[in-house]
C-alpha cells in the first residue's frame, strides 16, 4: 500500500483556531443555563461607559474586560465598533480593529487551500499579532493567535515559547487552556496542557476545559479525573452544547475500556447538541462502539462528513470535506493525511493530494506518512525528482506498518522509472511486512496497486495478481479496497 489515512484512533483534542473563528463557534460563550452573563467588575465598567461615553479609554477597558471574561461575542463586537469609532488613537484604533472580524477575511480563508496562501495568511497574523503585543505583552489572547501562526508555518519551537506565555498571563482562560491542550497533543507533549489544566480555577466547573483534561490526561497516559467530570452532565446544568464534548470524551474513554453500552448513551448525548468536533467523534465512533447516529444538519462539520462519506465510499464528497477540514486546521498532520489520501485513493486527483500532502509537511515538516503521501502523488504526476526528495525521510523512529508503507511507494516509483524487477521486490517486500502485521486492509490495497503496475506495462504477472487481489479484498471489504479493485480491474480491461 502506498498511501498512508488517517489514524483511526481519535481522541476529542480541542480544535484550535483564532480567537475570532473560536468566538464564532460558540466556544467561549456562557456556558451555565443559569449563570448571570456579567460579574460586579464588568456591570460598573458598563455604567462607566454610559455616563461617560465620549471617554474611549473607559469603553477599551470595558473592551479588554470582555474578552478577558470570555462574554457572548454580539456585546464584544459592539464595543469594539464603538471604540473604532470614537477613537483617534493610533493604539486604540489597532485595539478594535484586531477583535472586529471581517467576512471579506474570512471568505478568503475558505475559498484557498494553497500553500502559499496559508503561508501569507499566517505571516500576516505573525506582523499584526507582534504589533499589539507591543501595546499589550500580557494579552494571553493575541499570544495564542500568533503560536498559531507559527505553527502554520512550522515554527514549532517559536509556537512553544508563545504558548507557554500565553499560560503564564492567562492561566485560567478557556480559550488559551484548549488551545494549549491541541497544541501540545500535536507536539505529542499532552502532560504539559493536562498540568495547566488540573491547576486551572474552571477545569471542575468549565466542561470545555474538564473535556480537554480528560484528553489530553488520557493521552499523556495519566490516570484523569472521571468522576467530576461525570457530574459536570447533571441534566439542565450546563447547555448541551457546552457539554457535547465531555459527553463524548467520557464515551471514548467507555469504548477504550471495553464499556460499549454506557460509551454509546454517551456519545447519544454527546449529539444532542454537538459543535462539530463532538459530531465528529460520534462520527468516529460509528464503527468504533457499533453507535446508530442520525444525520446531524450542522455548519463547518468537515470532519465529519468527510467521516461519514468516506464510509459510504463518496469519494467526491469526501474530498470536498476534507479539504475544507484541513482548511480549517491547516497544522492538523490528521487532516493533511485525510485529505491527500482521500484525493488519491478515493478520487485519482493527483494535483490535489500534493497540494495537501505539502500544507501538511509546512507544519509538519519531515514527517514520514505526509511525505510518503507527497511522493506517492508526485510519481502519479511523473514529477520522479520531487518524489525521491519527498522520499528521503528518517525511517528510524518508524513501525512496521509505516515503514512497509515507503516501501511499497518506492515500488511504485520503481514502476514508473521503467524498473519492473526492482518494482516486484519492493511490493513484494512491503506485502510480506502487512502480513506479518495481520494488516488485511494494508495488504489487499498494496496488492491491487502492485496489479495495476504491472497491468500497465502489459506484463504476464497482472493475471495472477487479480485473482490474490480479488481475494484479498473479500478479506479486507471497505469502499477503499473496492475502489482500487475496481481500477485494477478497468486497467487489466484497457480501460484505466
Amino acid at each position: 500500500m502506498s498511501l498512508q489515512p488517517a489514524d483511526p484512533e481519535r481522541q476529542l483534542v480541542p480544535r484550535w483556531r483564532s480567537f475570532r473563528r473560536s468566538t464564532r463557534a460558540a466556544e467561549l460563550d456562557s456556558i451555565s443555563a443559569a449563570e448571570a452573563q456579567a460579574n460586579e467588575g464588568l456591570d460598573r465598567l458598563r455604567d462607566e461607559v454610559k455616563a461617560d461615553p465620549e471617554d474611549v479609554w473607559i469603553r477599551a477597558d470595558l473592551l479588554s474586560a470582555l474578552l478577558a471574561e470570555q462574554e457572548p461575542r454580539a456585546e464584544v463586537l459592539e464595543v469594539a465598533e464603538s471604540l473604532l469609532d470614537r477613537a483617534e488613537e493610533s493604539s486604540l484604533r489597532e485595539f478594535a480593529e484586531s477583535v472586529l472580524a471581517t467576512p471579506r477575511d474570512d471568505q478568503a480563508e475558505l475559498n484557498s487551500g494553497l500553500v502559499e496562501d496559508a503561508r501569507a495568511r499566517a505571516i500576516r497574523t505573525v506582523r499584526r499579532s507582534r504589533t499589539l503585543l507591543m501595546l499589550r505583552p500580557r494579552d494571553g489572547v493575541t499570544r495564542v493567535d500568533l503560536a498559531l501562526a507559527h505553527t502554520v508555518l512550522g515554527n514549532r519551537a517559536t509556537a512553544r515559547r508563545e504558548m507557554l506565555i500565553a499560560l503564564s498571563v492567562s492561566p485560567d482562560s478557556r480559550f488559551v487552556l484548549r488551545s494549549a491542550a491541541a497544541f501540545f497533543a500535536s507536539t505529542d507533549e499532552p502532560e504539559i496542557a493536562y498540568a495547566a489544566l488540573i491547576r486551572s480555577a474552571g477545569r471542575r466547573h468549565d466542561p470545555w476545559l474538564a473535556s480537554a483534561a480528560l484528553a489530553v490526561g488520557d493521552l499523556a497516559d495519566v490516570r484523569v479525573d472521571v468522576r467530576s467530570a461525570r457530574e459536570l452532565l447533571e441534566p439542565g446544568r450546563f447547555h448541551e452544547r457546552a457539554v457535547s464534548e465531555l459527553a463524548g470524551q467520557l464515551g471514548t474513554l467507555e469504548a477504550a475500556a471495553g464499556r460499549l453500552r454506557p460509551s454509546r448513551l454517551l456519545f447519544e448525548r454527546s449529539v444532542v447538541d454537538p459543535n462539530e468536533n463532538a459530531l465528529a467523534q460520534a462520527e468516529w465512533a460509528v464503527e468504533a462502539v457499533n453507535l446508530r447516529l442520525e444525520p446531524v444538519a450542522l455548519n463547518g462539520a468537515d470532519e465529519a462528513r468527510f467521516r461519514e462519506a468516506s464510509r459510504d465510499g463518496s469519494w467526491d464528497a469526501a474530498l470536498t470535506a476534507s479539504i475544507a477540514w484541513q482548511q480549517d486546521q491547516p497544522f492538523s498532520k490528521d487532516a493533511a493525511l485525510a485529505a491527500s489520501y482521500v484525493a488519491e485513493m478515493g478520487v485519482g486527483d493527483h494535483g490535489a493530494a500534493l497540494s495537501s500532502a505539502k500544507l501538511g509537511l509546512m507544519s509538519n515538516p519531515g514527517d514520514a506518512m505526509l511525505s510518503n503521501n507527497a511522493a506517492y502523488a508526485a510519481i502519479a504526476l511523473g514529477m520522479f525528482d520531487d518524489a525521491e526528495h519527498f522520499l528521503r525521510v528518517d525511517t528510524g523512529g518508524l513501525d512496521v506498518e509505516e515503514f512497509n508503507v515507503l516501501v511499497a511507494t518506492r515500488g511504485f516509483l520503481a514502476f514508473r522509472r521503467d524498473h519492473a524487477e526492482e518494482g516486484r521486490r519492493l511490493y513484494s517486500d512491503a506485502i510480506e511486512g502487512f502480513v506479518s502485521e495481520r494488516l488485511a486492509q494494508h495488504t489487499a490495497l498494496a496488492v491491487c496497486l502492485w496489479g495495476i503496475e504491472e497491468a500497465r506495462i502489459g506484463s504476464v504477472v497482472a493475471a495472477q495478481l487479480l485473482s490474490v487481489a480479488q481475494k484479498a479484498v473479500e478479506r479486507a471489504p471497505s469502499p477503499d479496497t473496492a475502489e482500487q479493485l475496481a481500477r485494477f480491474e478497468r486497467v487489466m480491461l484497457g480501460k484505466g
